[in-house]
Formats: C-alpha cells, structure tokens, sequence
C-alpha cells in the first residue's frame, strides 16, 4: 500500500512540474539596458538538463530548495544580476523540452527578484521552428506527445518538402507532436517569440553567431524581424536574416575564416563601432574553454557544456571596471 501511494505521489508531482507556463505572464525581453552590476553569460545548452542545471547553479542566481515531500523550487538568488543564455537550448540531447519549460519559469522568477533571465535564440531554435529535426533524438522527439492532436499534421500540404524522409533517413518517430508544438499557433512556437537573437546590456553585445558591420538593421529591428518571422513567416521560404549565413546572427562564423584560426577583427570592430559596443560574447562557435581575441572584445562562451559533447561546464562572469571571469 505504502509503496503504491509513494508511486501516485511522485507521478502527481511529475504532472504538476510539466504544467505549461502560461506564456502572456512572461516579462517582455529588452533588446537594450543601460546599466548592469552583474552578468553572467551562458553557451551553448543542446539538450542537457542536467548539465544545464549545473550551470544555472553555478551562477549563483539561482538556487534549489527543498518544498514539501519529494519536491524541490527553484529561487532566484540573484538580486539585480542579468543572466543571458546566448541560444541553441535545443538538440543534440534528450531533455530540450525540459529546458524550455523551465528556463521559461526561471525569466518569471528572476523579474520578480529584481533581476533578468534572456535565454536567445540559436540556429537550433531557429531549425526546430523550420521543422528540421535532424539533431533531435528520438527520446526527445518522444516527449511531445501530448500535442499529438494539436496542430496541422493531418493537413499534407502544411509538411515541408521531403519532411517525412528526413525523420526516416535520421530514425526518428513519424509522429505529429513535436511538429505541431512546433506549428502555426503551437505552443512552443508562441513561447521562442518571447525571445530575442539579440541583446546589449551596457556596452556588451550578446548573440548567438555574431553580427556583421553591413546587416543595415539597429538591433530591435533585428528582434522584431526575427519575432515577425517566427509568428507570421512562412517557415518554407528563405529570409537573409534568418537563413543566409552571411547576415543571419544565428549563423553566422563572421569573425573566423573556416580555413583560419585567427579572428577577423576587422569585422567586429566594425559591428562594434556601428552598435556602440565595446564587446561582443558569442555561442555557435565550440572551443574547449571559455576564451577570448580581438583585444577581450570578442568572448566564445559555447563549450560544448552538452553530454553530446565534452561536458565541461564553464560560464562567464562580467562587471564593470573588472575584468571578465570564467566560473567552473
């Protein structure tokens, strides 16, 4: 008997953390702040919740407190201190729904604490939103389910061309959920609108891939374009600021030659100029450290922290008149 009331428990507990957030209750993300004490700034996720909470704690703007039985809560410790995630919460691993479930909680929390919490966007976010799941696993693709009739699925003209033999040829479930959470109007659709590709807090830049001198937008147009895209672009067709890797800041390697080590600072001293920065902190780009070139204006933040990785856990630490400090 004992033994069957601790199972219902635990799986009550279970339904009430994978409650959906209510998406209207979170803050709208800034694309400028003037001034910050602190800011701590986050690579690459790709999946890995585990690995992703190791990083969250690390911070130390967040902490987990036991409530109740066979529960924990997650508090924000941070005071006035600005957390940014520059994108890619998603593939690679199995747990990426978890991820934005809860980092989407953690943007409440740490608004009602004082502080900020801006997970970007990445070019996984932006695949996932384009219904290319090649790098997503089958668990993964497993924990949709519940939006399996909820959505456009059942409309064969809404698929994207060679859709289903992309989930044969990469041995995944021909199953509709995650592409209707993913849809039109599908929920996580709604919820990565909420977040920029973008974001300046004070003279710091953060982007996922970087952002060329000649993109020819300020950067809130860069996030509205990028939301309109998202809620109302058609997901099939091609946009310069989302696919070309050219100008796109999620896909972007503008700072590195493919054939060359070496930084271009040319380029980013430009982007720096135009946006009135004096630093840029960028993902996308996997290094085994956290490292910095072009004169600590440019920072690598993404180390693969992921378990489809090398699993090193390394954040970067910024405040004003100090020079910047990775944690790990």
């Amino acid at each position: 008997m004992n033994i069957i009331l601790l199972s219902l428990l635990f799986n009550l507990q279970l339904l009430a953390n994978d409650k959906l957030v209510d998406i209207s209750q979170i803050p709208k993300m800034p694309t400028e702040i003037q001034k910050y004490t602190r800011i701590v700034a986050i690579g690459d996720l790709h999946g890995d919740w585990e690995q992703t909470k190791k990083a969250l704690l690390l911070s130390g703007a967040f902490k987990k407190e036991k409530k109740g039985f066979m529960s924990t809560e997650w508090q924000w410790t941070g005071g006035n201190t600005y957390v940014v995630q520059v994108g890619d919460q998603l593939d690679r691993w199995h747990d990426d729904r978890k991820i934005m479930d809860t980092l989407a909680k953690l943007r409440i929390l740490a608004a009602k604490g004082g502080g900020g919490f801006f997970p970007l966007l990445g070019n996984h976010e932006i695949m996932n939103l384009q219904f290319k799941f090649k790098y997503v696993t089958k668990n993964s693709m497993n924990l949709f389910k519940d939006f399996d009739d909820k959505g456009p699925w059942r409309f064969s003209t809404y698929l994207p061309p060679n859709y289903l033999d992309m989930l044969t040829e990469h041995k995944l479930p021909h199953e509709p959920g995650r592409f209707n959470a993913f849809s039109k109007n599908g929920y996580y659709r709604k919820l990565l609108s909420t977040q920029n590709v973008v974001m300046k807090i004070g003279d710091i830049i953060f982007v996922h891939g970087g952002i060329g001198g000649g993109l020819g937008l300020s950067l809130e147009e860069l996030n509205n374009t990028y939301k309109e895209w998202i809620l109302n672009g058609d997901p099939n067709k091609k946009n310069q600021y989302i696919d070309n890797e050219a100008y796109s800041p999620v896909w972007t390697k503008i700072y590195y030659d493919k054939h060359k080590e070496e930084p271009n600072c040319s380029e980013l001293e430009k982007a720096l100029k135009l946006y009135k920065a004096s630093m840029m902190v960028v993902g996308h780009i996997k290094r085994d450290k956290i490292r910095s070139n072009c004169n600590g204006k440019l920072w690598l933040i993404d180390v693969g922290m992921s378990r489809a990785f090398n699993e090193e856990v390394q954040i970067l630490d910024l405040r004003p008149g100090v020079p910047p400090r990775v944690l790990k």
